[in-house]
């Protein structure tokens, strides 16, 4: 099975902190429309963004989630390395194990 370090996923973390205006401006989202759509305060969503709170890694996920549905977002995603292959492929691979799952 295909994993993710915990040194990787806190290296992404960060840099989804890093980026979160630019990928918020992109989708022309205000820090409170991003609050509502991922369920943090528009305070959480300030603390990330600078560097006031570490982003965990489900917000992470919540936030790619978000900006691979766009095209837009989710080439910049894609530019800035926010979104690695490597993820691409355990998602995938944990969404075809859920669908066999559900086949039984």
């Amino acid at each position: 099975m295909n994993t993710i370090s915990k040194e990787y996923m806190e290296e992404l973390s960060r840099d989804m902190a890093d980026k979160l205006p630019v990928l918020r401006k992109q989708l022309k989202l205000s820090q409170e429309e991003l609050s509502e759509l991922v369920g943090k305060s528009r305070f959480t969503i300030n603390e990330y963004e600078t560097k006031k709170r570490e982003l965990p890694w489900n917000m992470y996920l919540a936030l790619v989630m978000l900006f691979r549905n766009n095209e837009g977002s989710a080439t910049l995603m894609k530019a800035l390395k926010l979104y690695p292959d490597a993820l691409e492929r355990l998602l995938k691979n944990v969404g075809v194990e859920k669908k066999k799952e559900y086949r039984r």
